[in-house]
């Protein structure tokens, strides 16, 4: 953890003042708000096949919300903690909708929301450190937080109004397709533009067999950035999203050969696993190629038709149902558009409601990539250089959000002042928990001076109350920010400090609710 900022409190006349030592943040409320019509599992909305996790991480504080993290235990735990989660044996889509934890029905599934997308919770496993983790697959490519942004946002990507919807589409390559395999197939996945640039992973695509753009820089502007940019100052400080999500490096499964067990599709699949190649033929073993598995240190990534499946039949890794696997309405095939996406490419304006793998095929070809039907009753081949929906996959650190809910951390109260020239006044301060129940009261004396602690939960938004005599105005101030008011809400976060000050209102400061 980061250590906290340091406050001094300054001897002021008719000044009180209180330094809380807290592991607290502040600020209330959620950036996105609102769900996706969840369409990935019917036609209508009705939640009966899944349960909805609320918006996990709040980017405006940087940090995970406790209550919607409990909430995600309660549906993938036994007992409700980390404790009881299930990991060391993989656990798929299937046997997840089979849990009836929490007051899950079976087979439903498990959608969360985070950064104002919905994710389906697809496979329980371990990373190669031990942590649990839970892959999460986008539900569909239409989202809520996608609307507003433009249909030609990039070069060949771009967000497409529909009927149901804002939906990201994309070319998976630089808008090229060869059969010649060269330095850079076209459809090498570490090497496209959808990797790079659509999902914000940046670094370096090809443009050709032989040649490579520039390096491409992240973008703050993403629908992406917050799963793709690491703003950690330190390691395991957990005060950016990227800190709880594991890369594929550091996943076996991925990381080694993945068993390709799909309905005439015997051979293994280039980019399915970040150290094998295809085995169609010594040619087409992309696993020798430079920057092949470069893939693996993202945070996002499409996944493969090996991990999704793509009918009843091939159900893949992960066992998803059809309802899970299908894009939104499951019928639509193709969305028209002014310009294609991206609107500098010249492929017509026409894209298709398929989603993106990143497998590409076996045949003695590098054109193609695979792709899942909306209907997710079949896969077909399809030419890089045709946009397609873009639905990517992560790993969520279930280890790490554990933290969030079990952490500890004490709270000091310490430098109680008062001003001997005015009368002897007693104030109170009060911190609650989310249902309002106190978990710290105390009555401070004029002439009180000392130590006084308690102990909070690190992530848990809790509320400052503080309660001085007709007459006087507050100011809490936490790192460099002042607030003049009586009540603030705050989440837990080790080591960063509360200040809280009285003065007399004709001195100049005005809380923003009724003094007490």
């Amino acid at each position: 953890m980061k250590s906290g900022h340091s406050v001094v409190t300054r001897l002021i006349p008719t000044i009180l003042s209180l330094v809380i030592i807290c592991l607290g943040g502040f600020g209330s409320g959620l950036l996105y708000k609102g769900y996706s019509a969840l369409n990935a599992f019917s036609t209508d909305t009705s939640t009966s096949t899944y349960v909805e996790v609320n918006e996990l991480w709040n980017s405006n504080r940087k940090t995970m919300d406790s209550k919607s993290v409990s909430e995600l235990f309660s549906y993938l735990s036994s007992d409700g903690t980390i404790d009881g989660v299930q990991a060391s044996t993989p656990q798929t889509a299937t046997d997840i909708r089979g849990y009836t934890y929490g007051g899950k029905l079976a087979e439903q599934s498990v959608v969360v929301r985070l950064c104002g997308l919905d994710w389906i919770v697809t496979y329980l496993s371990t990373s190669n450190t031990g942590n649990k983790i839970a892959t999460l697959w986008l539900s569909n490519n239409i989202q809520d937080a996608f609307v507003g942004h433009s249909q030609t946002e990039g070069e060949k990507y771009g967000y497409i109004a529909t009927s149901v919807g804002t939906g990201l589409y994309s070319d998976w390559s630089y808008d090229w397709c060869s059969d010649l395999i060269g330095d850079y197939p076209s459809n090498m996945y570490s090497t496209s533009y959808i990797r790079v640039v659509t999902l914000n992973n940046g670094g370096r695509f090809a443009t050709s067999n032989a040649t490579l753009s520039n390096t491409y820089a992240k973008s703050d502007e993403s629908v992406f950035a917050e799963f793709t940019i690491d703003n950690t100052t330190y390691s395991g400080d957990y005060d950016a999203l990227t800190d709880y999500i594991v890369t594929p490096s550091n996943v076996s499964w991925q990381v080694k050969e993945q068993d390709s067990n799909l309905v005439g599709i015997s051979n293994l699949l280039n980019n399915d696993s970040l150290t094998v190649g295809g085995n169609y033929s010594s040619e087409y073993d992309y696993s020798t190629k430079d920057y092949y598995s470069n893939w693996g240190n993202d945070y996002i990534w499409l996944p493969s038709l090996t991990e999704t499946g793509y009918n009843e039949s091939n159900i893949g890794m992960w066992e998803m149902s059809v309802e899970e696997r299908k894009n939104y309405d499951g019928v639509t095939l193709e969305v028209s558009s002014d310009v294609a996406p991206g609107g500098a490419n010249n492929t017509p304006a026409l894209t298709y409601a398929c989603s993106c793998t990143r497998s590409a095929t076996y045949t003695a070809s590098s054109m193609y990539t695979y792709i899942n039907m909306p209907s997710s009753e079949n896969t077909s081949n399809v030419l890089v250089n045709i946009s397609q929906a873009v639905r990517p996959a992560l790993h969520l650190n279930l280890s790490a959000l554990a933290k969030v809910t079990t952490e500890p951390a004490s709270v000091g109260i310490t430098n109680i002042v008062h001003d001997n020239n005015v009368e002897p006044l007693n104030y109170n301060i009060a911190i609650l928990d989310s249902s309002g129940v106190p978990v710290y009261d105390y009555v401070f004396q004029p002439t009180q001076s000392g130590n006084s602690s308690c102990t909070l939960i690190e992530g848990r938004t809790y509320k400052l109350v503080v309660q001085v005599p007709a007459g006087y105005s507050t100011s809490i101030q936490i790192g460099e920010q002042y607030y003049y008011t009586k009540v603030l809400s705050f989440t837990a976060i080790d080591g960063m400090s509360i200040n809280v000050q009285a003065r007399l209102r004709s001195q100049g400061w005005f809380d923003s609710v009724t003094v007490y």
